[in-house]
């Protein structure tokens, strides 16, 4: 299956992102963004703690969320806010996930 990852890094000097990748049947948010072949880290792993759970995402290629200014990484599906984590939702062919920096 196919899906398009775009990720908007609202950072100047920092160019946005969107890939078509290819994923296996079932696979995650996190997964298409990892797929997108951009450093991504987990909220547990900026922690020291071991992976996984709903993969909450800390950083994508070093920009990273900031909770002294309110900061970090959102996505929608298909333009739809999530109801889980991107370790949690699963993907169907021809979705378009979107990662924005706010």
């Amino acid at each position: 299956m196919y899906t398009l990852v775009s990720i908007r890094f609202g950072t100047p000097g920092k160019a946005d992102v969107e890939r078509r990748v290819s994923l296996a049947d079932g696979a995650s948010v996190l997964d298409a963004l990892r797929a997108a072949g951009v450093a991504v880290v987990s909220t547990e792993e900026a922690k020291g703690e071991s992976c996984c759970g709903a993969g909450m995402v800390h950083a994508i290629d070093g920009v990273a969320s900031d909770e002294t200014r309110r900061r970090g990484w959102m996505y929608a599906v298909n333009g739809r806010p999530p109801s889980v984590g991107p370790g949690e939702a699963v993907l169907r062919d021809g979705d378009v996930v979107e990662w924005v920096y706010r």
